[in-house]
């Protein structure tokens, strides 16, 4: 079987991958399509050259085969940008496919729960 770059793929054996393979062969496609997208080319040789593209295969592997993925990359390496833009390609986020794509960083998360301890540590009664 090919993957979603072209490569050789085996299914792991996991208790998530052996669920979704056995949605799969019921009928029941966690997704139903994938979406073409026509980028013009000084776009798609600039995004050639991000590092995480290189990644995409083991990346939606990953992503289709575990309940939880965290990818981490050197800043710059195109995590925020490409990653969604995978999931998008392969028919997550698209209508009725029950997905939705979310992305958020861990300096984000950390912000706001110094900010949340600093309120209540500082809260006046």
């Amino acid at each position: 079987m090919r993957g979603p770059t072209g490569g050789d793929f085996t299914f792991p054996s996991t208790a998530f991958a052996l669920e979704v393979l056995d949605k799969a062969d019921n009928g029941k496609r966690s997704f139903v399509k994938t979406i073409i997208i026509n980028r013009p080319e000084d776009v798609e040789e600039a995004r050639l050259l991000l590092p995480i593209v290189s990644e995409e295969q083991p990346i939606m592997e990953a992503i289709m085969f575990n309940p939880v993925v965290i990818i981490c990359g050197e800043t710059g390496s195109g995590k925020t940008t490409q990653v969604p833009q995978f999931l998008y390609e392969a028919g997550f986020g698209s209508p009725g496919s029950g997905k939705m794509i979310s992305v958020t960083s861990t300096q984000h998360l950390l912000n706001d729960h110094r900010k949340s301890w600093h309120d209540r540590d500082h809260a006046t009664s």
